[in-house]
């Protein structure tokens, strides 16, 4: 079975794009989480306008 002899240079590039890739699952995670937060919160509003309730939480 014949390998491939490492290139620290290959791994090293392949370590960058996995890191950047890292990074944008990272933020995604974070722009996932507030608009969440977001429907949520559209969501409390909407139920306390339904029982009649104004709504002072929703912020535009």
């Amino acid at each position: 079975m014949d390998r491939k002899p490492l290139d620290l240079n290959e791994i090293k590039t392949q370590l960058d794009d996995l890191e950047a890739e890292a990074r944008v699952l990272a933020e995604f995670i974070r722009y996932i989480r507030r608009a969440d937060a977001h429907l949520q919160e559209l969501a409390q509003a909407v139920e306390e306008l339904q029982q009649g309730n104004p709504a002072p939480s929703i912020h535009a």
